[in-house]
C-alpha cells in the first residue's frame, strides 16, 4: 500500500471526528484545509499536491473505494457534499495557491 504522509496528516488530523472542536469554527473543506495550509511550509504543500496527483493516478479505476478504505473513519466526502475526486482536487488547488 502506497504511503501518502501529508494527505494522511491533513485528513486524519484536521477532518477527524473532532473537527468541529479543534478547527477554529471552520466547517468547510476549504476552511479546514486552509488551516493545514496556513502552518505547512512550501515544500510540504508541494509534496501534498504531488501526493494528490499520485493518489488519483494510482487509484483512478477505483478512487472512491480506495479513498473510503483509507479515510472512511475520518472523512466521508458525501457528508461534506463532495466526492473523493473533488475533495482531492480542492486540496491540490489550495496547496498550490500558497506557493
Amino acid at each position: 500500500m502506497q504511503k501518502f504522509h501529508h494527505l494522511d496528516q491533513l485528513i486524519q488530523g484536521y477532518f477527524n471526528q473532532d473537527y468541529d472542536i479543534i478547527n477554529d469554527d471552520e466547517d468547510t473543506v476549504e476552511g479546514i484545509t486552509g488551516l493545514f495550509i496556513k502552518v505547512a511550509p512550501e515544500w510540504m504543500l508541494k509534496e501534498l499536491a504531488e501526493e494528490v496527483d499520485d493518489f488519483i493516478d494510482c487509484y483512478k479505476d477505483h478512487l472512491d473505494e480506495e479513498f473510503k478504505n483509507r479515510y472512511g473513519h475520518d472523512f466521508l466526502p458525501e457528508l461534506w457534499e463532495t466526492t473523493a475526486y473533488d475533495f482531492l482536487m480542492t486540496v491540490r488547488r489550495l496547496a498550490l495557491s500558497r506557493m
